[in-house]
């Protein structure tokens, strides 16, 4: 994988931009000085799901005031109050769990004239959960803090609306960003209650569309440890004089969160709810450390920026009422057999409170049993032992597979490419690739009388020179070229004369894989492979199509695609059994979605070589529930025996596999003591299929749901 190396903006675009900042402030600035007097600190919050109450403090100067109102799906503001005297207005015209904001400005201004913005969601759940948002100049709230601060000008805090966080490759200097929103906790209803339990905590960034700020490569987010303030630079002696160090003392060595910023115009959702949960429970909120890797830049949007769309927030759920102990489901049987049954469930709240039980239940949908993909990243460090890989760890991936084949109900393994680092260069480097994956094939190790069917891929590092489609790939045919793979009953055929791109067949229980391999670079500049690619997922309607091209998406939530992967996508998106796109080649990890004519085509990047030790083993595992319709993908290491649980490893996605899968309905209610036991008499339509069911209780407050419960089909009579 060649390292993309972007230039930092020079001193002198960071002055300009930074000017520019400066001149848009003044002329705020004297817009506020000519225009008439607005209200100040503009608050809302929910009386109820049916209204809203929005409070001001009011200038000794000023008069009434006009109330503006728009939903948070709309961009359309309208007048709902054109005079309004004192500092508080109700608006009883809401719908509850839509999001409202309000503008509130003086009644006579014109159009564009100074204003303060609030913003609140109607909610009648007095003791349920709750959710505040802190973003500068939002609600009233004018706690938030951002700065950057540069090795490279020791002494220059930079407070602007745009800040930049840089590392410079070979050691080079760093610059850095912190963020802090404080006075998020107390006893005013804009604050997070004390003992508060955090249900979840969102950090949303915005992406500029300033040239150059977003990146392809991790921006990650440690929790500060120091207490720092407006105007703190590099040589702060608060952390040493040497800017932030990530050791635990001055920052946390493992980050909040972290994600490749990749998508300019684009909002990004960061879970940081552990960092929140800590400050909760009594740990200094000092905010967070920005860091960029590999010689990236990222151009971060501080609480500063002139819009207030751009501006950092952070979105905070918590339980309002902890006194109240949530009810629970304590156990769940189905007591009979046959077309009448009674399902039963124990219901418990420590509180003692009356409980409702509701029984839910669905005919069970007909389908294969879950099955696991895996998918192997670039393996090239691995074999050239470099940057801290070991061949070791590409062996201890390959036993872990072969180990928790039956376990995982395995169907198949994917390599997304660069199997190698050098190419052509190095034979050895092959050797230990053909060692590694060859013990997939071995019928007694595997238990498989075939092995465990696999795919390669071409990458860039497997082609001489590097990343050259007129190159050779002679070590690449030598041992993954068409002599090996006729030799397999899912290999399906190549294109050209050798087998740098080829196709091959997978059966998992019922269904069927058509999986094109295609090296990299060529599908952007071979108009004729997409041809042939085309050609073969209309051969094949009855085969849900995954593409391998090494290099398909930038990493990142909806991440862009690469010219190869665009190239792909736009060529084949009207075949309707294209389903899935994988790749490798920029370290980190993504996915995106896109639909055509109403079908869901899901692309991923997997990537750990930079991550540190070469990767360090880490592979990505997909779980498929033909059941359910669903794909779980998580991150595992077996080198480390680590699973990566952040939000870009571990999620899961709506997978179209086929299968007809009816909603849960309602039953029926049941009022219960707390520790009673529910019972509801259930006559299923049909005896001879499976069905499905599970209890929810509430407190009147707070629910819980028990876990699906299997009921067998009756015998056949």
């Amino acid at each position: 994988m060649p390292l993309s190396v972007f230039l930092p903006p020079s001193p002198d675009l960071r002055a300009r931009r930074w000017g520019r900042a400066v001149l848009a402030a003044v002329t705020v600035a004297a817009g506020f000085a000519c225009a008439e007097a607005a209200p100040r600190r503009a608050t809302a919050a929910p009386v109820s799901d049916r209204e809203i109450r929005v409070v001001w403090e009011q200038p000794a100067e000023a008069g009434a005031v006009r109330v503006e109102r728009r939903t948070a799906k709309s961009r359309v503001w309208q007048v709902v109050a054109a005079e309004v005297s004192g500092t508080g207005y109700s608006d009883p015209e809401v719908v509850a769990g839509e999001a409202y904001y309000y503008r509130l400005s003086a009644a006579g201004a014109p159009a564009g004239s100074p204003a303060v913005l609030a913003r609140a969601q109607p909610d009648d759940r007095p003791r349920g959960a709750r959710t505040l948002r802190f973003q500068q100049g939002m609600n009233g709230y004018e706690r938030s803090l951002g700065i950057g601060i540069d090795q490279r000008r020791p002494g220059f805090s930079d407070a602007s609306g745009l800040v930049w966080v840089v590392t410079q490759d070979n050691g080079g200097a760093e610059s850095q960003a912190l963020l802090r929103f404080d006075d998020i906790f107390g006893a005013d209803p804009a604050q997070v209650p004390p003992g508060a339990r955090i249900e979840s905590a969102v950090l949303r960034i915005f992406v500029s569309k300033e040239p150059e700020a977003w990146t392809r490569n991790r921006v990650t987010f440690h929790p500060l440890r120091v207490a720092w303030e407006r105007g703190a630079a590099w040589t702060f002696a608060g952390w040493g004089g040497d800017g932030v160090q990530v050791d635990g003392r001055e920052a946390g060595t493992e980050p909040s969160a972290q994600v490749s910023f990749s998508n300019a115009g684009f909002y990004y959702n960061l879970d940081v709810t552990a960092a929140v949960r800590a400050w909760a429970a009594g740990e200094a909120n000092q905010g967070w450390l920005l860091r960029n890797r590999m010689g990236n830049n990222f151009g971060f949007t501080t609480p500063q920026a002139a819009a207030l769309h751009e501006r950092p927030e952070l979105i905070v759920t918590f339980d309002s009422d902890p006194a109240n102990r949530a009810p629970r489901i304590a156990d769940q049987r189905t007591v009979g057999a046959g077309p009448s049954l009674r399902l039963e469930a124990v219901a418990q709240d420590e509180d003692g409170d009356e409980l409702e039980v509701m029984f839910h239940g669905r005919r069970r949908a007909q389908a294969d049993e879950d099955f696991t993909v895996v998918v192997l990243p670039d393996t090239q460090y691995y074999v050239a032992e470099k940057h801290g890989g070991r061949v070791a760890m590409f062996d201890a991936q390959i036993d872990w597979i072969v180990k928790n084949a039956q376990r995982l109900n395995l169907g198949f393994v994917l390599h997304v490419g660069d199997l190698v680092d050098h190419g052509d260069r190095y034979h050895a480097e092959w050797k230990h690739v053909t060692a590694a994956l060859r013990r997939l094939d071995d019928p007694q190790a595997t238990g498989r009388p075939e092995g465990i069917p696999y795919a390669v891929c071409l990458g860039n590092h497997d082609q001489t020179p590097n990343g050259e489609i007129l190159g050779t790939t002679g070590m690449f045919n030598r041992y993954f070229g068409t002599d090996y793979f006729r030799g397999k009953r899912a290999y399906g055929g190549n294109y050209g004369d050798n087998n740098d791109n080829h196709f091959l067949r997978f059966e998992v229980g019922t269904q069927k894989f058509l999986v094109l391999s295609l090296e990299y670079g060529r599908p952007r500049r071979d108009p004729q492979l997409l041809q042939w690619a085309d050609g073969l997922l209309k051969a094949h309607p009855d085969h849900r199509a995954i593409v391998l091209t090494h290099y398909t998406m930038e990493p990142g939530p909806q991440g862009p695609f690469s010219p190869d992967g665009g190239a792909v996508y736009q060529s084949l998106r009207a075949n309707p059994n294209l389903m899935m796109m994988f790749g490798g080649h920029i370290t980190g990890e993504g996915r995106r979605t896109d639909v055509h004519e109403g079908r869901a085509v899901h692309s991923f990047v997997h990537d750990f070589q930079f991550d540190g030790d070469g990767g360090a083993g880490f592979l990505a595992l997909l779980t498929f529930s033909p059941r359910r319709n669903e794909l779980r993908v998580q991150t595992y290491s077996p080198w480390l025996d680590q699973w990566r649980r952040d939000p870009a490893s571990d999620y899961t996605l709506e997978c179209d596999l086929g299968t007809q899968v009816e909603a849960f309905a309602e039953l029926g209610r049941v009022r219960i003591p707390a520790g009673g036991t529910a019972k509801f008499s259930w006559v299923p339509l049909h005896g001879d299929v499976e069905y499905e069911w599970f209890a929810v209780v509430d407190d009147g407050a707070k629910k819980h749901r028990g876990e699906p419960v299997i009921v067998p089909a009756a015998p056949a009579r």
